[in-house]
């Protein structure tokens, strides 16, 4: 390409013309004796010499980039040639190394890339996507689920809230009358629900199984879907899954509340219970305790609080790991200011 660029100087230099074609039509035919529009010899690498039309030779804005130009001489006087540096003298006409006629090559290339290039580059992006992008997936699916956790935390409590304030101090909440008439008094009004899931111990609410739910550590956890007399599921507006608790016969209270109006929990015992379990996507995968499914509970006087929220770090870190249960994982989120931290069972 440089050498193009210098021989269409060299023409424009030497003739005051624009283009190769005008000087090459006058100063080479002319000084050739050729009439127009001439012909001119030109010798390939191939065979034979052959005759063509000057016009075809050198179009209009055409370089030549191996070739140099020589006259055959006048009688009894010095050949006339044109030469620059790269380019030899030779007598017997118009010589070229290399004549490129009709073909691409006469004009400027374009850069481009090859096929092997651009596969290989594709290929690369490949290999880089398939190590980040799981990476990526799961950092935008823990933050996914810490908002949506945040925002039923926020209803719940905005819900409970309003209830103490209509229906007096939650210590006093009776749930002598069963379950049924408890959520109707005390949370219905105050929730945008859709659905209410109802039945014994079978699968509602579009869940496969009545106990559909697995542990931090994989294993199948013990709590009902839905249970007469025990709890009210129900599914918001948002989609999320919502079971209010008032007795069970897993890790249930013995009815005792301490100075606070807290449920005493006793492992062994059947008796009350002011959990809430919320599965943020309902009945969709993974159904995972500390992943979409957390355990809160109502403490008169504070509101809804994660479950083991009076309990140390080191029991919650110790709950919340891929060896224990997840049921501490919500207490976890807010001591860690809603952040999944390295040792968060994901």
């Amino acid at each position: 390409m440089r050498k193009n660029k210098q021989l269409a100087m060299y023409f424009k230099k030497q003739s005051g013309h624009k283009t190769i074609r005008q000087y090459v039509n006058k100063e080479i035919l002319n000084s050739c004796n050729l009439g127009a529009p001439g012909q001119l010899t030109v010798q390939n690498n191939i065979s034979n010499d052959k005759l063509f039309n000057i016009s075809t030779v050198l179009p209009l804005g055409f370089v030549i980039p191996t070739c140099w130009f020589s006259c055959p001489p006048l009688a009894g006087g010095p050949k006339s040639s044109i030469s620059r540096r790269g380019y030899s003298k030779a007598g017997g006409g118009a010589q070229c190394r290399r004549v490129l006629l009709n073909s691409s090559r006469f004009t400027r290339r374009k850069a481009a890339f090859t096929l092997a290039e651009v596969l290989i580059t594709i290929g690369i992006i490949g290999v880089v996507a398939a190590m980040t992008l799981p990476t990526l997936v799961n950092k935008y699916q823990q933050k996914q689920s810490i908002a949506q956790l945040q925002k039923v935390y926020s209803v719940l409590n905005q819900a409970f809230r309003r209830s103490e304030a209509d229906n007096e101090s939650s210590i006093y909440w009776d749930t002598s009358k069963g379950t049924q008439v408890f959520f109707n008094t005390y949370w219905r009004p105050y929730l945008n629900i859709i659905e209410e899931c109802k039945g014994t111990k079978i699968a509602a609410c579009a869940y496969t199984s009545s106990t559909p739910w697995k542990r931090a550590n994989n294993r199948q956890d013990g709590y009902f879907l839905v249970l007469s007399n025990t709890r009210t599921p129900v599914i918001l507006a948002d989609g999320s899954f919502v079971s209010i608790l008032t007795s069970s016969g897993y890790g249930s209270g013995t009815g005792d509340t301490d100075e606070d109006g807290n449920v005493i929990y006793d492992e062994t015992k059947n008796g009350a219970d002011t959990r809430i379990i919320v599965d943020l996507n309902a009945s969709k995968l993974p159904n995972t305790f500390g992943k979409d499914v957390f355990l809160l509970e109502r403490v008169a006087g504070k509101g809804i609080m994660p479950y083991g929220y009076n309990k140390d770090d080191e029991e919650i870190d110790a709950n919340c790991s891929k060896s224990g249960s997840g049921y501490m994982c919500a207490a976890k989120l807010i001591r860690d200011g809603w952040e999944m931290k390295n040792n968060y069972p994901w």
